[in-house]
């Protein structure tokens, strides 16, 4: 809906219950990317979201918090490697059979396509959570 008072359905999948509350009260009002989303009409990175459309200062406040929070940071495969206890050239190797199996060539897509197919969950609250949207009022 393009109309942030009516019809949007919140879903909270692995993220804190705390954050969730904090987005019900103030974050929503704030956050750029739900129209973002909307009037693009594809997929975008919501760390390019101050390229991808004009932001206010109450949506650049909300993008640094998502930023001090550590909101969508990912792992090189330096540091997966290092984590796994193996070599960047075997994480480069399992990154690209993944893509390749999955069709895909990023790792956002990836995901998106593994959770879309089942074949992982989206955090750890997934049982708990994922089958329940709630609207927000």
């Amino acid at each position: 809906m393009a109309d942030r008072r009516v019809g949007r359905v919140f879903w909270n999948v692995g993220f804190p219950k705390s954050w969730e509350q904090s987005y019900r009260e103030s974050g929503r009002w704030d956050d750029p990317l739900p129209n973002f989303a909307l009037n693009l009409g594809s997929a975008f990175r919501w760390s390019d979201a101050e390229n991808v459309g004009n932001v206010d200062d109450r949506g650049l406040s909300y993008l640094s918090r998502l930023r001090t929070d550590g909101m969508g940071e990912g792992k090189s495969n330096a540091m997966i490697a290092e984590i796994l206890g193996i070599t960047k050239n075997s994480v480069d190797s399992y990154v690209k059979r993944i893509f390749s199996k999955l069709d895909v060539s990023d790792r956002t897509a990836a995901a998106a396509r593994a959770v879309s197919l089942g074949l992982i969950s989206p955090g750890k609250h997934f049982r708990e959570a994922a089958h329940r949207p709630r609207w927000l009022a």
